[in-house]
């Protein structure tokens, strides 16, 4: 609800969900998919999911970044 109302300002907002770190998940299409979240039993295992995460949170801005410094771009 928070990024609706920030957009409803005229800001772009960009959110990143992990699909299989929700407890469940069912898509349009109508398949759905059990979270694994519950699965993380380690440090370890704690540790690569956050690897992952944050090598996604880089992506997106790096992105965004990209997006940004187009001025052809229609999020310049």
């Amino acid at each position: 609800i928070m990024c609706e109302q920030v957009a409803s300002y005229g800001y772009i907002v960009v959110s990143i969900d992990y699909t299989y770190f929700s407890e469940y998940v069912q898509f349009p299409d109508g398949h759905a998919v059990k979270g694994i979240a519950s699965h993380v039993d380690s440090v370890e295992k704690e540790q690569a999911w956050m690897d992952i995460f944050m090598q996604d949170i880089t992506c997106v801005i790096a992105k965004m970044r990209a997006l940004n410094s187009n001025p052809t771009c229609r999020f310049y």
